[in-house]
């Protein structure tokens, strides 16, 4: 690795450094993510809404064209009916016990494949299933933060790709190619996957899903003008050897908030002549895959600081039983000031997410330092992922 960053010069003395023990301060912390109790009626209402939403692109291309007129209008009506319409009641305020009575029986319906739900449905089954699953409360809102949070980064260029205004159509033809448009069908299995207590475990190869972002990304970008871009450095073309094994569609949305923390920064700066990047850089390790996620954003400053400092990390319990020791910036609901009182203002789940993925879903292991320059200032962050793999050459 290059050190003009100020980056580790080698890389063994980074993983040395990531969730070293030390002296127990506070009893550690065991985190959840996603409900407790399987709610497989949940997950089943959302895949419904995945199936309509599938249908809308019967009648698309993969590079975002129609067939012909015919096909254009009725993939517009259905993008509006199910974007725009809902099948379930709002809840109203006195009328709570009638509407969850109402929602049953539509929901029946809808396993008996006679309805189909929208996105719109989505509020209406959050609220159903917080009042069925009282003890699931607090995870289904943080669970549904995240969902909006993570699809609404494309439905909303989408919406423009299926307006009835044909230059907003065509302004926004490239959110209907199949590298943009798979996300929000991508994002509701996941979470449906939650609800089912199911974390599906399958072989993947990890730069792929991480290009597949980088598509994401490009799109997003050069239609909103954000001076960004994400990069994905494979130095070794090891793409065919090289797999983990662990939850493919939680690891993009990993990579996502990696780099949507960065894109938003850039968004906010629009006017400035820098471009922002996150650059993502793979290499194998024995065996061991490790990721390093380099960024301009600036870094962590004053009081963030805080929020890498590994001698004021946390003990935290994962998933096999290990307490390790977690810097701040992973933990739950925690934000940095920049994100603060701003129109992006996020929930304080991405990095959160991002370390249950990976050392979770993954058995692996996360840590974060600043970038420095010649002088000492900090001018980005270094992010370090180092994850089991299976390789198939072995």
């Amino acid at each position: 690795m290059s050190n003009e960053s100020g980056a580790a010069e080698v890389v063994e003395n980074v993983q040395s450094e990531v969730q070293t023990p030390q002296k127990e301060t506070k009893p550690p912390i065991t985190e959840e993510f996603g409900p407790r109790e399987s709610m497989p009626d949940f997950a089943f209402s959302l895949r419904n809404i995945a199936r309509g939403y599938r249908d809308i692109f019967n009648n698309v291309n993969d590079d975002g064209t129609f067939s012909d007129s015919t096909a254009e209008q009725q993939a517009i009506t259905k993008w509006q009916n199910w974007h725009n319409t809902n099948f379930l009641p709002q809840f109203v305020k006195g009328k709570e016990a009638e509407t969850m009575i109402e929602i049953e029986n539509k929901l029946a319906e809808v396993k008996n494949g006679t309805r189909f739900l929208t996105y719109q449905d989505r509020s209406s089954l959050q609220e159903y299933f917080k009042r069925k699953h009282p003890t699931e409360k607090q995870a289904i809102d943080d669970v549904f933060a995240d969902f909006d949070h993570d699809i609404d980064f494309v439905t909303g260029g989408m919406n423009q790709a299926f307006s009835d205004d044909e230059t907003a159509r065509t302004l926004f033809a490239e959110y209907r190619k199949k590298a943009v448009r798979k996300w929000p069908e991508e994002i509701i299995e996941s979470t449906a996957q939650l609800f089912d207590n199911n974390s599906v475990s399958e072989t993947y190869q990890p730069v792929q899903a991480a290009k597949e972002i980088r598509q994401l990304f490009d799109v997003i970008s050069r239609i909103g003008g954000a001076k960004f871009a994400m990069e994905v450095d494979t130095q070794t073309p090891f793409e065919e050897n090289i797999s983990l094994v662990g939850n493919r569609l939680w690891f993009k949305r990993a990579i996502y908030n990696n780099t949507r923390n960065v894109h938003k920064y850039s968004e906010r700066h629009k006017d400035t002549k820098r471009k922002f990047y996150n650059k993502l850089m793979f290499a194998k390790m024995a065996n061991q895959l490790f990721i390093h996620a380099e960024d301009n954003r600036d870094g962590f400053r004053d009081q963030d600081l805080d929020l890498i400092d590994r001698n004021k990390s946390e003990s935290v319990f994962t998933k096999t039983g290990v307490v390790i020791k977690r810097q701040q910036v992973f933990g739950r609901k925690i934000k940095g000031t920049e994100s603060e009182g701003t129109k992006t203002e996020g929930k304080g789940l991405g990095m959160n997410i991002l370390w249950h993925v990976f050392v979770n879903m993954h058995n692996g292991k996360v840590t974060v330092n600043n970038r420095l320059d010649k002088s000492g200032n900090p001018i980005g962050s270094n992010f370090y992922f180092f994850l089991p793999v299976e390789d198939k050459a072995a």
